[in-house]
């Protein structure tokens, strides 16, 4: 499975974008630009997923992609719901054995 991050909106501090899988947008997406995942491949595991639930990203110290409903920039609402979706796809992935990968363009 390949999750591809379009990111559409880059900003000092906040960068908006969305995920496809299969070319189907399944949510929106927030990072705090100064920790955010460079450009490139990363495998997932269940333990390294980068994706998360939350709502604004000046708390982020780390690389992670909020996931939810875009808000204004760098806020994304019901974004519990959206992670748990996500995840239960991920999960079914990984029981399946597949290769489960996030594309940052």
């Amino acid at each position: 499975m390949e999750l591809v991050l379009h990111r559409t909106l880059i900003h000092r501090d906040t960068t908006d974008g969305y995920i496809t899988i299969s070319g189907s947008k399944v949510c929106d997406t927030a990072e705090h630009t100064p920790v955010m995942l460079q450009p490139g491949r990363y495998p997932l595991t269940r333990t390294n997923l980068y994706l998360a639930a939350g709502n604004g990203v000046y708390t982020l110290r780390t690389p992670t992609i909020i996931v939810g409903e875009h808000r204004c920039r760098g806020l994304v609402i019901h974004s519990r719901p959206t992670y748990l979706r996500i995840y239960e796809r991920l999960k079914k992935a990984f029981a399946r054995k597949e290769e489960v990968v996030l594309v940052v363009e």
